[in-house]
């Protein structure tokens, strides 16, 4: 065997590790609180489609109510099942999409929920006393939709609710807590 003299010997230097991975560092976090930003406005075209859904969930509410007096006041109209399950099934619902958080909205919605929910599609076919108030008790909740509809339309304001009211809106309907 021969031996390798050390003069002949090559040297392989391997640089630091540590400097090879210094891009990998987190930066470092400050131990000051930051400032919050608070959210101030919010943007005229995202109020204008939040105001329009919130037209969309009247005009839903209002024809589905029109549609029950429509059916029960000819009595000769057949209707189904369909007709107090949809206007419940939109009751139900409506109080989680009202992100604007408009009270008079879920006001009427539970009082269609209790005024027009009580009874089964086969209940109003057999008893025509129950069907006849049950379309009074309709006709008279578009009534009221509509003088009030009429009336915010008259005393319309630009002024709607604040982006934190909107955004708390949203953060409880999709069950998360707002960022403050």
């Amino acid at each position: 065997m021969h031996a390798t003299p050390r003069s002949k010997r090559i040297a392989i230097v391997f640089p630091s590790v540590a400097a090879d991975l210094e891009w990998l560092r987190m930066p470092k976090i400050p131990t000051k609180p930051q400032k919050k930003v608070k959210h101030i406005g919010i943007d005229a075209n995202v109020r204008e489609s939040l105001m329009r859904g919130t037209e969309d969930l009247w005009k839903r509410l209002r024809d589905v109510v029109a549609h029950v007096v429509d059916r029960l006041n000819e009595p000769e109209s057949r209707f189904h099942g369909s007709l107090v399950t949809n206007v419940l099934d939109l009751v139900e619902i409506l109080p989680r999409l009202n992100v604007n958080g408009d009270g008079d909205l879920n006001r009427f919605a539970e009082q269609v929920k209790e005024r027009l929910c009580n009874y089964s599609a086969q209940d109003l076919k057999k008893h025509d006393l129950l069907r006849v108030t049950t379309a009074a008790d309709a006709a008279n909740i578009v009534a009221e939709m509509d003088g009030l509809l009429r009336s915010r339309e008259a005393a319309e304001t630009a002024q709607g609710p604040s982006a934190d009211d909107i955004f708390n809106r949203m953060s409880a309907y999709m069950e998360a807590p707002a960022a403050a």
